[in-house]
């Protein structure tokens, strides 16, 4: 996790946790290491143009499919 992205979590008095864990590719999997915890599901996708030259952040209900 960036320092820099929790440093500024705690300059604006916003809590969290950080959960460490190998990648999931479904949600199910994902269910493993946060069970016990509280908050919202969601699903969070890294993706690319072909050329590699723009890069996209997607997060999205886990509910929902991204066709």
């Amino acid at each position: 996790m960036d320092k820099e992205v929790l440093s500024y979590l705690d300059k604006l008095n916003i809590d969290y946790e950080v959960v460490s864990h190998p990648a999931a590719l479904t949600t199910e999997e994902a269910d493993k290491y946060i069970e016990g915890i509280d908050g919202i599901r969601s699903k969070t996708l890294f993706l690319s143009d072909q050329k590699k030259r723009r890069f996209y952040l997607v997060i999205l209900d886990d509910k929902k499919t991204l066709i």
